[in-house]
């Protein structure tokens, strides 16, 4: 072989090292390019599994809420047409009233654990679809607003005008009137007018909040179902129904227990002759089962 043949065979020989090595970094950035967008995917269906669950849950909390400030404000407007007549005449209804509806809240407290770790996690940019990240962004603020209405509320019900009014002019264990003031009547009506007002638009803010989620939800949905994502996740995320008994049940509980303890804080720092009464478990447990039936559990 010629000089010249051999200093071609070296030039093909450095060329073809040349074309391995550059195919062989190009193929290895390839690879961990694609391992790094698999992660990505995977931490974003992780991401949108784990808020399918969140944004059930939500849904029935929110229910339950819509549900339970709904008879709320219904109780409080029969309290209200009952209080233009003379109070010893139906302090037995307004009682009644009281006791079921008007005393014991529980807030809403949104499940939005997903999306508060996205956001400070800085993995929201994992989320691809740009329509469903403004529709988060939407129900984020549906959120602060409901919760800022339902601290105005809160602080209503935990101050002076309202909880101080009952502490100093009811026997909080059966709600009926200590009071002989003869303005008796018209403070009462205008705290609950007052109490009627926040509700209703605290009431009206988890309302919107709950359409907001309902949308989020759907769309989660169709996305998840354009990615072949939604396999396993409807079975899970089925609402356990004795798990919502169980959280109905210790909910309503705390309620007793709250209006127990209250009237025990009352007679401690009275010091009132408060004749002991046992508690009646047949009203308590049919009060359970009227709850039941109206939630639809």
């Amino acid at each position: 072989m010629t000089i010249l043949g051999k200093k071609k065979m070296k030039i093909w020989s450095y060329l073809f090292e040349f074309f391995v090595l550059f195919g062989s970094i190009y193929i290895a950035f390839e690879l961990e390019e694609w391992d790094e967008d698999q992660d990505f995917t995977d931490r974003e269906v992780a991401y949108l599994a784990s808020m399918y669950q969140d944004l059930s849950k939500d849904l029935n909390q929110l229910n339950r809420r819509v549900i339970e400030y709904d008879e709320k404000i219904q109780s409080a407007d029969r309290a209200l047409m009952l209080l233009e007549q003379p109070y010893p005449l139906i302090q037995e209804q307004v009682s009644a009233e009281l006791k079921k509806h008007l005393f014991s809240h529980f807030n809403y407290n949104p499940v939005n654990n997903t999306v508060t770790t996205l956001k400070t996690s800085g993995d929201l940019k994992l989320i691809k679809n740009h329509e469903f990240k403004i529709l988060l962004s939407e129900l984020d603020k549906s959120h602060v607003s409901t919760l800022h209405q339902g601290e105005i509320f809160n602080n209503y019900i935990e101050g002076n005008e309202w909880s101080g009014f009952f502490i100093n002019n009811f026997n909080i264990r059966n709600f009926e009137s200590i009071s002989d003031n003869p303005n008796f009547s018209i403070l009462f009506r205008n705290r609950l007018r007052h109490y009627i007002m926040l509700v209703e638009s605290y009431y009206f803010h988890m309302q919107g909040s709950l359409k907001k989620t309902e949308e989020v939800k759907l769309a989660l949905e169709e996305e998840m179902n354009r990615r072949n994502i939604l396999t396993d996740l409807a079975s899970q995320s089925e609402v356990n129904e004795e798990k919502e008994l169980d959280m109905l049940n210790n909910e309503l509980d705390e309620l007793f227990d709250g209006i127990g303890g209250q009237a025990d804080t009352l007679s401690t720092k009275s010091g009132d002759d408060v004749p002991e009464t046992e508690p009646d478990a047949d009203s308590d447990t049919d009060y359970l089962l009227e709850e039941l039936e109206k939630t639809g559990i």
